[in-house]
């Protein structure tokens, strides 16, 4: 292993005396490890600096990139992790039948991001679809009353497009 070298301290070059760069890497380290006298390595963090006139530049390790990557990979919701929107018709009746057997999940509208949605997991029929809700919709405040009082099944009634849409349970 390499040289260890404190942070406080500067880097001479030994043959002139010249100061060529403080090693640094994050606040919390402490342990700079010097293979070649140029690069550096961060113990803690697993970061390289590059000592170059004076300058340093940082490059991180590709490994952890790479495990963070996979992590994405393997993470990443699809549209096939959720059942098929629901979608109401303007001026039809949908009769639709939630299930209130766990919360909601929540999520940002991809359009606005300030605005959230519930995904409201209910049966068309015998199609299992989501109702992507805003919750600042009064329908939503609707359902959820309706569902803390024991009602699982709706009629609802869109009326109007898109800015002008507006949803009312009806009998």
């Amino acid at each position: 292993m390499g040289d260890k070298y404190d942070l406080n301290k500067e880097i001479f070059d030994d043959d002139s005396g010249i100061t060529v760069g403080t090693p640094f890497c994050h606040e919390h380290c402490c342990t700079m490890v010097c293979f070649d006298g140029i690069n550096f390595e961060c113990v803690e963090c697993n970061i390289n600096n590059q000592m170059k006139g004076g300058k340093q530049i940082m490059e991180t390790q590709s490994n952890w990139l790479d495990e963070e990557v996979k992590s994405l990979d393997a993470n990443r919701p699809t549209a096939n992790n959720y059942p098929e929107p629901l979608k109401l018709m303007e001026n039809k009746i949908t009769e639709i039948e939630v299930d209130f057997s766990k919360p909601f999940e929540k999520k940002p509208n991809k359009m606005n991001p300030d605005t959230v949605q519930a995904l409201i997991p209910c049966k068309l029929g015998a199609e299992q679809r989501m109702f992507w809700l805003s919750v600042a919709n009064p329908l939503y405040g609707q359902i959820i009353r309706a569902g803390k009082a024991g009602t699982t099944k709706f009629k609802i009634l869109r009326v109007g497009t898109q800015k002008n849409t507006r949803y009312t349970i009806v009998s």
